[in-house]
C-alpha cells in the first residue's frame, strides 16, 4: 500500500487522493457520517485551516510509528539489499549482526529507502515533518 521497491510513482496528486480517502472513511466510521456528510466536513476543515491532511491523518488514521513500521516490514529484503550495495558487501559475507544491527538503526534504514523508493521516503518524511502541509514533501534527490 505505501511502497514498492525502485519503480515507484507516488506523487502529489496520489498523496491527496490517499490522504482524502483515508481520512474522509475516518469521519464516516468515527462519528457515524455519510459520505456526503463526511466528505463536506472534512474539506471544511481543511478549508477553515482547522487540521492539514497529514496532520489529520496521524492524529486520527494511524500514527507515524506504524506507518513506518509496515513499510520497512514490507521492503525489508530490499533495505538490506540495498544496505549491502551501499557497504560494497555481499549480503551472505555481512553476517547476521551486521543486518540485525542495520535493521535496529532508523537512520540507516531511511537512507537506504531514500535510495530504493524516494517516493515513500518523501511520504514518511511528510507525515514526520508535515505538520500542516496539505501536499506532499519533496525530500528526496535534495539537501534536506
Amino acid at each position: 500500500m505505501y511502497a514498492c521497491y525502485r519503480v515507484t510513482s507516488f506523487g502529489n496528486d496520489d498523496f491527496i487522493a490517499d490522504m482524502d480517502s483515508a481520512n474522509i472513511i475516518h469521519l464516516m466510521r468515527d462519528r457515524e457520517l455519510s459520505f456526503m456528510q463526511a466528505q463536506q466536513r472534512y474539506y471544511n476543515m481543511l478549508g477553515a485551516g482547522e487540521t492539514t491532511r497529514s496532520t489529520f491523518f496521524v492524529n486520527n488514521v494511524v500514527d507515524i510509528e506504524t506507518v513506518r513500521r509496515e513499510i520497512f516490514r514490507e521492503l525489508e529484503p530490499n533495505l538490506i539489499q540495498e544496505f549491502a550495495r551501499q557497504e560494497n558487501r555481499p549480503i551472505g559475507l555481512m553476517g547476521l549482526r551486521t543486518i540485525i544491527d542495520f535493521l535496529a538503526n532508523e537512520e540507516a534504514i531511511m537512507l537506504s529507502l531514500r535510495e530504493i523508493a524516494p517516493d515513500t521516503y518523501n511520504f514518511i518524511r511528510t507525515l514526520e515533518y508535515g505538520e500542516g502541509l496539505n501536499e506532499m514533501k519533496i525530500v528526496a534527490g535534495s539537501n534536506e
